[in-house]
């Protein structure tokens, strides 16, 4: 099957006629020097002359395109610039800084130089295209420039400028015919097809959008949207922008899709993204911002030490007050008015994909929970300083860690073994085992040395994790047995407590609304986990530095999924008898308990024996009830042998110290591989 890739260069047409628009304009190109000469004297403020173009133009212009295209106006008109034969962006913005008065006032100050870079670097390009680019029938030739002879002795490299911007798409409704025809579905005729149909019920998908680097040296980013079907574990590339900096416009990148989707018989589930990716697409104030909580209306305060981070959230933040869908429109229309309103910056075209932005866009449980609060929390239980040097019973403390951890037997589902704490990158996955599998490694080297306050904020952290972790029905059974959010409020002011006042992140902040999102779905559907692993087939699929790598992506990607026979997206644990190896597939856990597999005896039918176990009571957290959430004390193993089946059994157990707990399923099965 062929699909069709669709595939936009926004770099400006050379054969658009361009017309000066005022006569101080036309003069200053006529009396343009045409020999650029060999000086390389930067210009400076002395060169700004022009009595056609004064600074009031900037100072009372407030729009930044307009200030940043006058100034390049006036600089492109100065002698200093035709004699400066590298006239590269970081030469014009030395220039700026110098000239910075005559950039736009913001309030009572000027717009500082890092602020002003930014704005003026918003619209380089475009200006440049307007100034740089002119038509062969202007007869101005030095000022006649091409993709093919810009002059870089003259001008810099060309790639400073960043003209080029690309967008490679695949229609949705493609892709889903991909997808159908990947599990075997075949349809007699487009009545009979889900997603066209809309006497079906909608097929729900989850969309994603993130950077990805084109490689290790380039500025340039590379951003993809993809999505899956919520029954698959396949992902699918839908469009491609390459170009420099992130596309800022909502309706350029989800548009086309909008316009498919009130088609077809297609819902969207969740837009999923990483902080910075999804302030960006909510149009709200940054992930490290006062205001960048996108769950409720609370305002992060200054960090009074110099430790950690600038901004902080402490356990004032419990309680406050949740945004809501109808309040965000509104807020998001003032802002078009008004400015920013409790960190809502404008409009979005996400609530045009979506019927709830505070239900339907959820915090990343990969980024928030796995690579954000368990990788902070392993650090500041572990004591480390700002140089990085933890105490000397910190040291101790994670030898014990370290030579405890490789004794663990993980199921063979988990692709990591365990390495040491310290390990540089570890991953996801790794900090998700730590704290669902191992954490009684770190409890017990913790209580060795007394350090008996920190392993308490350590356990009331796992206990909540866990509790996240369970399926629907067990986390329903959780809540009517205790009080989640009055733990949740403990552990907050333990933590705030013990740590320093720079240790409470936004990060810290989120994963206490991580307990309210639970509501919506489990862990692994709010998660971006799948897409992160989609993005390494992404960079597989093209050769950096060619031409339509976009396409290359689409081409590549496409062809890989038709080739592979036999996908399936049904998900089988592997059972086994306990052997000599690492992996240790024989704990399982069942209705009735857990048990020890000791011999197959038949297709899906297994002798085993029964665990003895007793409800886990911590020495140090006495209050919590570690059985709620699947974590018991092990107290013998059985002597008679029973039948189980494959089918009896509901998730994989691992065994920690004295402690045998489930496995997560999202702990197995994390990737769409």
């Amino acid at each position: 099957m062929s699909i069709e890739i669709d595939e936009i260069s926004q770099f400006p047409s050379l054969q658009e006629s361009y017309h000066v628009d005022t006569a101080s304009d036309q003069s200053v190109l006529e009396n343009s020097p045409r020999d650029p000469g060999s000086s390389s004297a930067e210009p400076t403020s002395s060169d700004f002359s022009d009595p056609e173009t004064s600074s009031d133009e900037f100072e009372n212009s407030m729009d930044s395109k307009k200030a940043s295209e006058i100034f390049l106006r006036k600089w492109l008109s100065t002698k200093a610039a035709t004699r400066c034969p590298h006239a590269t962006a970081k030469s014009f913005y030395k220039t700026v800084y110098e000239n910075r008065k005559l950039l736009p006032k913001m309030g009572d100050k000027w717009i500082h130089y890092r602020t002003g870079r930014r704005k003026l670097d918003e619209e380089l390009p475009k200006i440049v295209s307007d100034h740089y680019f002119r038509d062969l029938r202007e007869d101005i030739p030095e000022f006649v420039i091409t993709a093919e002879s810009f002059p870089e002795r003259q001008y810099g490299n060309s790639a400073e400028y960043r003209l080029q911007k690309t967008w490679t798409r695949v229609k949705l409704a493609e892709a889903l015919t991909y997808c159908d025809q990947a599990h075997g579905r075949m349809y007699a005729s487009e009545d009979d097809v889900p997603w066209r149909n809309k006497s079906f019920p909608p097929v729900e998908i989850d969309i994603s959008m993130d950077g990805v680097p084109l490689d290790n040296s380039s500025i340039d980013v590379m951003e993809v949207l993809s999505f899956k079907k919520t029954d698959c574990v396949r992902v699918f590339p839908l469009a491609i922008h390459i170009g420099y900096g992130k596309e800022k416009d909502t309706k350029i990148m989800f548009g086309k899709l909008i316009e498919e989707l009130a088609d077809l018989n297609v819902k969207v589930r969740f837009v999923l993204a990483d902080s910075p990716q999804r302030a960006a697409l909510l149009n709200v104030a940054s992930s490290n911002g006062y205001w960048s909580c996108i769950k409720c209306e609370f305002q992060g305060e200054k960090n009074p030490s110099k430790f950690g981070a600038k901004v902080v959230w402490t356990s004032n933040s419990i309680g406050c007050k949740r945004r809501t869908h109808k309040e965000w429109l509104a807020n998001a229309k003032k802002a078009r008015q008004f400015g920013s309103i409790k960190g809502i910056n404008g409009e979005t075209a996400l609530n045009q994909l979506v019927s709830d932005l505070d239900k339907q866009i959820p915090l990343d449980t990969f980024h928030v929970l796995y690579l954000g609060m368990v990788k902070r929390m392993v650090k500041n239980v572990l004591q480390l300083k700002k140089d990085g040097k933890p105490s000397a019973v910190m040291k101790e403390v994670k030898k014990l860690i370290d030579a405890n951890l490789p004794l663990l037997h993980y199921p063979s589902e988990f692709s990591r073994d365990p390495r040491p704490i310290e390990t540089p990158h570890y991953k996801s996955s790794e900090w998700r085992n730590l704290v669902t599998v191992a954490f009684d490694v770190v409890t017990q080297s913790l209580l060795r040395l007394h350090q008996r306050p920190t392993a308490r904020v350590w356990e009331y952290f796992v206990f909540l994790v866990r509790g996240l972790q369970l399926d629907n029905n067990m986390f329903t059974d959780l809540k009517q047995a205790v009080n989640l959010h009055d733990i949740m409020s403990k552990f907050y002011k333990l933590y705030t407590k013990e740590f320093k006042p720079g240790s409470c992140a936004p990060t810290v902040h989120m994963f206490y609304h991580l307990l309210d999102q639970r509501e919506t779905g489990s862990v692994a559907e709010h998660s971006t986990e799948v897409f992160e692993s989609f993005y390494g087939l992404v960079k597989q699929s093209y050769h950096p530095g060619t031409k339509s790598m976009g396409k290359q992506i689409m081409e590549s990607i496409y062809t890989y999924y038709s080739s592979v026979q036999n996908h399936s997206c049904q998900r089988r644990l592997r059972l086994k008898p306990k052997g000599k190896g690492k992996r240790d597939d024989s704990l399982v856990y069942t209705q009735s308990g857990f048990y020890v597999l000791k011999k197959r005896i038949g297709h899906g039918l297994f002798r085993a024996t029964k665990l003895e176990t007793k409800a886990y009571k911590s020495d140090v957290c006495p209050e919590l009830p570690f059985h709620k959430v699947l974590v018991f004390q092990e107290s013998r193993l059985g002597t008679m042998s029973e039948t189980i089946r494959r089918e009896d059994v509901i998730a994989k157990a691992v065994r920690c110290n004295d402690l045998i707990s489930m496995v997560p399923p999202d702990a197995l099965f994390c990737s769409n591989n």
